[in-house]
């Protein structure tokens, strides 16, 4: 009995020994596979860290801006230019209501719109007096058709006054497409990073990076529509005033008749202004006189008076 009860106990203990050493492996093996794993990610971390190093990166990206602008030197002679085209006008005429028929009309035919109009007056007659109209109108215009537009417009009045600009974008346009071209390589790489990549820290910076870039692109892009719009549809500033007589503008080519006939009246013209300048000077002139008249005239009077009495003794005696 005793023996037996030996036996157990020492079953006991073996498989309590038993189970402890299968603990311990297990715990070891844990221990191993964590220190495992944790080496993996330092790994992919320092795999990334050295792959994204800044001056690495900075490198490529100087890279890339000096490829960009190489090829941009190299086709800056046979470049498209970026030209902004703008147009004022300023129009007298006696029929408001033609003339902006006409600019609707020859506005729609070659393809442009009304970006703004405002139109004053309303053209009807008061008290034997009308009161007259005037607009001012922004007009878009296809640069190439511009000029086609600009003599239609023209011919509804008198021209008082006329300008155009241009102001070149090349720089700045092609400027703007570079830097978009180099933030997409940038965007291409860091996602090519973020495949590589499953560490999640890696993962959120290169996202925060990508976004930034992302935004970038969409504000120089916007820009680059900007410019595009500006480029191909000019602007064109009219101002038409309804008058009740336009003016007559005339060149008059003088002739020998007209070069005397302008002498005669440039030299009538000249006494009339010596004349008047005399008179006036006579004016000024007129009340010292008076004052000097009025002091002389018993002056002399007393002279006349003694030099006859001295006359008379010297006679006398």
């Amino acid at each position: 009995m005793k023996r037996k009860a030996k036996l157990i106990i020492a079953s006991m203990l073996m498989t309590g020994i038993l189970i402890f050493t299968g603990c311990s492996k297990s715990d070891k093996s844990r221990g191993i596979s964590n220190r495992d794993s944790y080496t993996e990610n330092k790994r992919a971390s320092s795999n990334y860290n050295n792959s994204t190093d800044g001056a690495a990166l900075d490198k490529e990206v100087k890279e890339n801006n000096s490829t960009a602008t190489d090829s941009q030197k190299v086709n800056q002679d046979t470049v498209q230019r970026k030209i902004i085209t703008t147009l004022y006008r300023v129009i007298e005429t006696k029929d408001f209501d033609y003339a902006m028929e006409v600019i609707n009309e020859r506005t729609v035919a070659v393809g442009g719109y009304i970006q703004d109009s405002n139109i004053k007056g309303s053209g009807v007659v008061k008290n034997n007096k009308k009161d007259l109209r005037s607009g001012e109108l922004v007009v878009r215009i296809p640069a190439d058709k511009v000029n086609e537009f600009i003599k239609d417009v023209d011919s509804v009045g008198t021209i008082i006054s006329s300008k155009q600009d241009g102001e070149d974008i090349t720089f700045q346009y092609y400027d703007t497409e570079t830097r978009v071209k180099t933030l997409k390589i940038q965007e291409e790489r860091l996602l090519s990073l973020l495949e590589k990549t499953d560490n999640l820290q890696n993962i959120l910076d290169l996202e925060k990076r990508l976004s930034d870039i992302r935004i970038e692109i969409e504000s120089l892009t916007t820009t680059l529509k900007k410019y595009d719009n500006l480029v191909s549809l000019a602007t064109v500033n009219i101002t038409i005033r309804e008058v009740e007589e336009e003016q007559k503008i005339e060149e008059k080519s003088e002739t020998f008749i007209g070069s005397v006939a302008n002498s005669f009246t440039g030299s009538v013209k000249s006494l009339i202004s010596f004349l008047k300048t005399l008179v006036i000077l006579i004016a000024a002139i007129l009340p010292f006189a008076l004052v000097m008249l009025v002091i002389a005239i018993p002056a002399i009077v007393i002279y006349n008076k003694g030099k006859k009495k001295k006359e008379n003794e010297t006679l006398q005696k």
